[in-house]
């Protein structure tokens, strides 16, 4: 138990040796990356938690356990001034980058670099990407296309919310920080199913973080209200297009108050399955 000085609302990621913990948490309002080593044995507990000595992210590298660093969000002059997050839990890349991706409230996707194994910062070149104007679940990153997969909420007053994203992130995708929206997967102000115009018909809804299956080459995007009355989940190649609706299959009732559909998960036949 260690007391890192802000409010954590999303779960935390780990090194692949399980010795360090990255997380979001909210400091003064603005969202955190906090990166931390911890230490065996413990001896503190929930009710007298620890203070893990703060460093800087230059000195995080060697410093000895217990201890953090900090990366505030970084801000975007007149559009996303004080980043928040609310829904998107930071997803580490294992393949051997030491880079990590994380949305926020305002619609923006982070990067950050040296994450585990190097000097921790975010990337300002390009980076955070713009994916809508509503706030972003969860990221996904596949190493096979080099896409970051994720989903903006509805927000009715919007017309970028309500969909599935690919940002391109490193190659074979082309051009990064590029940014392919599939269709606005609910109700939306035209009325029909992946229609057009502002997002939400009058009610914001939440987009859990979508599954990705890069061995079959999909992704799936899990919605409350398809527009029409139905929960669902929808199917999408990974290279979907802009604009495209996807394969969808319903579950049961819609909800028009803003009920989410949480990220299932495939079951054991389909894990050992060709």
């Amino acid at each position: 138990a260690y007391n890192t000085g802000g409010t954590i609302s999303t779960s935390v990621t780990l090194s692949l040796d399980g010795s360090q913990l990255a997380f979001v948490q909210a400091e003064a309002g603005v969202a955190t990356l906090v990166l931390l080593k911890w230490k065996l044995p413990t001896t503190e507990s929930i009710a007298a938690p620890a203070s893990p000595t703060l460093v800087t992210p230059s000195n995080y590298r060697t410093c000895g356990a217990p201890c953090m660093t900090t990366i505030t969000f970084h801000a975007t002059a007149g559009l996303d001034p004080t980043p928040t997050d609310s829904y998107s839990a930071p997803f580490y890349d294992f393949s051997g980058a030491d880079k990590l991706y994380v949305g926020d409230d305002a619609g923006y996707l982070h990067r950050f670099t040296g994450v585990f194994l190097g000097t921790p910062a975010e990337t300002k070149a390009t980076w955070p990407v713009e994916v809508g104007t509503a706030q972003l679940s969860s990221p996904v990153y596949d190493s096979t296309t080099g896409n970051v997969y994720v989903t903006t909420s509805y927000v009715h007053t919007s017309n970028s919310g309500g969909r599935l994203a690919a940002v391109c992130a490193k190659s074979p995708c082309s051009g990064v920080g590029t940014v392919t929206a599939s269709g606005v997967l609910g109700p939306a102000t035209s009325g029909t199913v992946c229609g057009s115009g502002a997002s939400g018909n009058g009610s914001n809804l939440r987009l859990d973080s979508p599954i990705v299956d890069p061995v079959a080459g999909m992704v799936y995007a899990f919605l409350g209200n398809d527009g029409s009355g139905n929960s669902a989940v929808i199917q999408f190649p990974m290279g979907f297009s802009s604009g495209s609706c996807g394969t969808e299959k319903t579950i049961g009732t819609g909800s028009t108050t803003g009920v989410p559909v949480f990220a299932g998960t495939f079951d054991n036949l389909y894990f050992t399955s060709t």
